[in-house]
């Protein structure tokens, strides 16, 4: 015997009736109804970024275990030094460079491997760069440390996109952005 899996669609049909039972006006039931549909499709939307973060990661992955870290960086855009000691504190309010910081951190905790910050800066450059957004990747070396630690990190045109919790303790030296786009 064949099951129909319910789609979406149907469950909110379902809810638009109990609602209607339990006493709301059709406006109020259909507005329901669009509030699922459109919570439906941005999950499914969120899903997607997810995997093709997932399909950056490994991209970006594979570019710096198999070309030379200077090829690696030309494919990314022209560095610039960065002496400036203003790193941006807040997370961009752009919401596609958001939605694809998001999406960047849940792929790398959802795959078999550990990423570094410069993989995840890649990925996330790589996915803003196919959305048409202007971003940079910062490099920056650790203050105040007998060590010296490396940091990477992306920055779009409000904010910070990925590797943002770590930069304030880091030295910006250089940033690659594309040669096309505008200063961020």
């Amino acid at each position: 015997m064949l099951r129909r899996r319910r789609c979406v669609h149907h469950v909110a049909r379902g809810f638009i009736r109990v609602a209607l039972l339990a006493g709301a006006t059709r406006m109020n039931a259909l507005g329901l109804h669009y509030r699922i549909r459109m919570l439906t499709i941005a999950l499914v939307r969120h899903r997607l970024r997810v995997i093709e973060a997932m399909l950056a990661l490994v991209i970006a992955r594979l570019m710096l275990r198999t070309l030379p870290f200077t090829t690696a960086m030309k494919l990314a855009g022209t560095g610039v030094a960065a002496g400036n000691d203003d790193v941006l504190p807040r997370r961009s309010r752009d919401p596609v460079a958001a939605g694809v910081g998001v999406a960047v951190k849940r792929a790398a905790t959802h795959m078999p491997w550990r990423f570094t910050c410069l993989a995840r800066s890649l990925a996330g450059r790589l996915m803003l760069m196919r959305r048409g957004v202007p971003s940079a990747i910062v490099f920056g070396v650790a203050k105040d440390r007998d060590e010296i630690s490396a940091h990477a990190w992306l920055v779009a045109v409000d904010g910070l996109v990925c590797g943002g919790r770590e930069a304030p303790n880091f030295q910006p030296i250089a940033a690659f952005q594309e040669s096309s786009s505008r200063e961020v």
